[in-house]
């Protein structure tokens, strides 16, 4: 569990990734809330991103998952920013990230916050990307610290969506959605790393 820690001082019993069985805030829309909705590209990047924060027995299949999508120089690249961002994420999270099971087929509210996040820095919108890193976060986004972490994951997710666009598959953005809930799912469960 060490290398899911948040980096700032937080308890060491209260992980950031944690498997989502639902987000009692969301409230159904347009969104996409099953995998299949996604394109291929984003269906992979959320299936990479589960596997990465699943923990190191994942990430070789996250690594051979984006690279059966992207092929192996472009399936570096993705990957590599996903990393980097992920990393920024656990760096500033003031909340849980909620996502799904690697094998489940719907999608956590979560997880459309990063592919809007990823969106809107893929269509050269760095202010939204930051305002949409500081929701995923749960930090201020007219504070300093939230302005600036907010501002360094969008430049991370424009490099992803950057790397991703080499195939034509960088997220389209999602600009003001709500954020959708699967019908099969209740209550959060506890991370299992």
């Amino acid at each position: 569990m060490s290398n899911l820690r948040p980096r700032r001082s937080r308890p060491a019993a209260r992980p950031i990734w944690s498997v989502s069985a639902g987000d009692p805030r969301a409230q159904a829309s347009g969104a996409p809330i099953r995998l299949s909705d996604l394109s291929h590209g984003e269906q992979a990047l959320v299936r990479a991103f589960r596997r990465w924060v699943a923990g190191k027995a994942h990430h070789a299949a996250a690594w051979d998952a984006v690279a059966g999508v992207f092929g192996g120089r472009d399936g570096r690249a993705v990957m590599g920013g996903l990393i980097r961002l992920v990393e920024g994420m656990r760096g500033g999270a003031r909340r849980r990230i909620l996502h799904h099971a690697q094998c489940c087929p719907c999608l956590a509210a979560d997880e459309i916050r990063l592919l809007t996040l990823v969106g809107a820095a893929a269509a050269g919108r760095l202010d939204r990307a930051a305002a949409y890193a500081c929701d995923l976060l749960g930090l201020d986004p007219l504070a300093g610290a939230g302005q600036e972490v907010g501002s360094a994951l969008a430049v991370e997710a424009r490099g992803l969506a950057l790397a991703m666009a080499t195939q034509d598959a960088a997220p389209a953005e999602r600009a003001g959605i709500s954020f959708a809930v699967c019908a099969e799912e209740g209550r959060p469960k506890e991370a299992v790393h």
